[in-house]
């Protein structure tokens, strides 16, 4: 490969790895701000539960 490619190559996966980064802590936050409504009692079990479930269903 020559060195332009890999460093082509290197800045695809480091932005890769950035926005993987930012999704995840997006996702953290989302749980963490659906939890702090459960306590609260803003929302209800069945709310949380179904929020959850998508919530991980993102993550996948």
């Amino acid at each position: 490969m020559s060195k332009l490619n890999e460093e082509q190559i290197e800045r695809s996966i480091r932005i890769a790895e950035a926005s993987i980064n930012i999704e995840g802590q997006e996702l953290q936050a989302g749980a963490r701000k659906l939890i702090e409504l459960k306590l609260s009692g803003q929302i209800s079990e069945k709310d949380f539960l179904r929020m959850a479930t998508g919530l991980a269903q993102q993550e996948e």
